[in-house]
């Protein structure tokens, strides 16, 4: 019997946000992504481009390197 077994490791997400204002930080809390893409970085406060720094993480056993660019 053949087993239907869903691999998650497989599944690939792509979401977009966006940082208008300080109160859209809170849409990232808990968050984890393993890469963040920022467009015009010279426009984002330092500390906005910090907190989301602090989102990238990823599990002991991914090989994959986190990214924000």
């Amino acid at each position: 019997m053949k087993q239907n077994i869903m691999d998650i490791s497989q599944w690939k997400f792509l979401t977009f946000g966006y940082l208008r204002n300080i109160n859209d930080l809170d849409t990232y809390q808990g968050s984890e992504y393993q890469f963040i893409g920022i467009d015009e970085l010279t426009q984002l406060e330092r500390f906005k481009y910090i907190y989301m720094r602090s989102r990238v993480m990823k599990t002991k056993d991914n090989k994959l390197p986190t990214q924000v660019i």
